[in-house]
């Protein structure tokens, strides 16, 4: 029996016997307002068409009535994750029910993860209200989508400026939420202007996507890679620590050495990071990162320097 079913028992019954309807009820061990929480779950999941926003409201209200620990889907091999990064000792992996193939072909499955196995009625509840989200979710996929096409440096393929803005937000808000650390590495590529002035645009052009090639490869599913302009790149990477974002910068820095198309043109990479601390904003981590490749710029250049604030 679903929310729906049970709506209408409740409607039917209301002239019958008050045990019938507390039978009903109490399968779910839910008050007598399905109806009411019923409307409720439709207009959070129509509240919004922001995707973070949408599924965090979304896990929130399962996890209020299920015991979820973590939900989790990719749209073009990039992973989405909402809740505990614990595993959990259940999972449930569920198809997109959109009716929809454009929709169905961006997200496939969801997986939720539980603390423990679901009683028949619970299941009965999680496939009721997943099939009820699977349609916000590809609206909100597709409007994802669109915005991308604003959001993508065309010479490189990377983030440009206007989806680093909108990630690093993402990231904050993560943080915020769930305490999830995240580092920021500002990338300025050496000598890199000789190329322009000696070879012309089009070698410069050339050593740009190459860069962005390299880039996209180390980035992990979850990491973000992103064009500023010019010779400037930045990479936001997603639940990490003090020791991982040392190890990450400067496996993108020896990628960059031993590149026979950078190596070509002695281009190397500085790299300044930092990670997100408390009461930080985009602008404050931004310039503490900036701040570290700079040094690393005046002192030797190919190199990496992490602040740790």
């Amino acid at each position: 029996m679903d929310y729906l079913s049970i709506s209408s028992t409740l409607q039917s019954n209301s002239a019958g016997s008050a045990d019938a309807t507390r039978i009903n009820v109490d399968s779910y061990t839910q008050p007598l307002t399905h109806a009411i929480e019923y409307t409720a779950f439709l207009n959070l999941m129509l509240a919004t068409i922001d995707l973070d926003e949408l599924c965090q409201n979304y896990f929130q209200y399962l996890a209020s009535r299920l015991p979820l620990k973590r939900l989790n889907f990719a749209i073009d091999q990039q992973a989405f994750a909402f809740g505990d990064n614990n595993s959990a000792d259940i999972s449930i992996t569920l198809p997109s029910t959109t009716h929809n193939r454009s929709l169905n072909a961006m997200v496939k499955t969801v997986t939720y993860s539980f603390s423990r196995r679901l009683s028949v009625q619970q299941q009965t509840l999680l496939h009721e209200l997943h099939t009820h989200f699977c349609i916000p979710l590809g609206h909100a996929t597709q409007y994802r989508h669109i915005l991308q096409q604003t959001t993508r440096d065309p010479l490189t393929g990377l983030g440009n400026r206007a989806g680093f803005d909108e990630q690093i937000e993402r990231f904050l808000g993560q943080y915020l939420r769930r305490g999830t650390r995240f580092g920021l590495l500002v990338i300025d590529l050496d000598n890199f202007k000789q190329v322009n002035d000696s070879h012309g645009h089009q070698q410069g052009d050339q050593a740009l996507q190459a860069v962005g090639d390299l880039l996209a490869h180390l980035m992990r599913i979850e990491d973000s890679a992103f064009r500023f302009g010019g010779d400037e790149f930045c990479c936001l990477i997603h639940d990490v620590g003090e020791s991982e974002i040392d190890q990450i910068a400067e496996r993108i820095r020896v990628a960059a050495e031993r590149s026979p198309l950078l190596r070509q043109h002695r281009i190397t990479m500085s790299i300044g990071g930092t990670l997100v601390v408390h009461n930080d904003n985009a602008e404050s981590i931004f310039a503490r990162a900036d701040k570290a490749v700079y040094r690393v710029k005046a002192e030797a250049k190919n190199a990496v320097f992490i602040i740790r604030d």
